[in-house]
């Protein structure tokens, strides 16, 4: 038993050394998911990614506070909810947001991340809204800046949260308005 205990004491200190650092939340403006210049920053842990990627679908990729109903998680999920459905069906939206207003060098998930942690925390005037079901519908604008601050564009993402489960279903990029069933 010792020896089990010592193997994984070995493999969480070899993580930890080998492991970037990341930032440990959400960065509160959505500029600052996207880098200035010099490549892309990373703010997700990878070795929770890697989790994601092996399937541990409750494993928490960033928690958050929400507006309405307080702390919640995007989970690892599967191909329904969370990060994993997420990159399924919504990574290349994410990221033609950052190759469209940036040229590229940003990580599509940081930026996803933060930018799903603004609008729930913050979300628009009216929202979140009932989707039915335990759903609730947020949004707000995201405004990106080149870096000299000037506005390159707004986009409105769509955020679903299961207010009963208190974990992010879906986030996706829209540019003109949310979609929201009401809208």
């Amino acid at each position: 038993m010792r020896k089990k205990f010592w193997g994984i004491g070995l493999a969480v200190i070899t993580a930890m050394i080998l492991t970037p650092q990341v930032a440990s939340a959400a960065p509160t403006s959505e500029s600052a998911a996207l880098p200035s210049s010099g490549g892309a920053r990373v703010l997700l842990n990878p070795v929770t990614i890697g989790s994601c990627n092996s399937g541990l679908g409750d494993v928490s990729v960033q928690r958050m506070d929400a507006a309405k109903v307080g702390k919640i998680d995007l989970f690892c999920g599967d191909s329904r909810s969370g990060y994993v459905h997420i990159r399924t069906r919504h990574e290349k939206d994410w990221q033609a947001v950052i190759d469209k207003t940036h040229g590229g060098g940003a990580l599509w998930d940081d930026f996803m991340v933060a930018s799903t942690s603004e609008i729930v925390s913050d979300p628009s005037a009216g929202y979140p809204k009932s989707e039915g079901s335990g759903k609730l519908c947020y949004t707000a604008p995201i405004v990106i800046h080149d870096p000299e601050t000037k506005t390159v564009s707004t986009y409105h993402p769509t955020v679903i949260v299961s207010e009963n489960r208190k974990l992010v279903i879906t986030s996706f990029p829209t540019k003109a308005a949310p979609n929201c069933d009401d809208d």
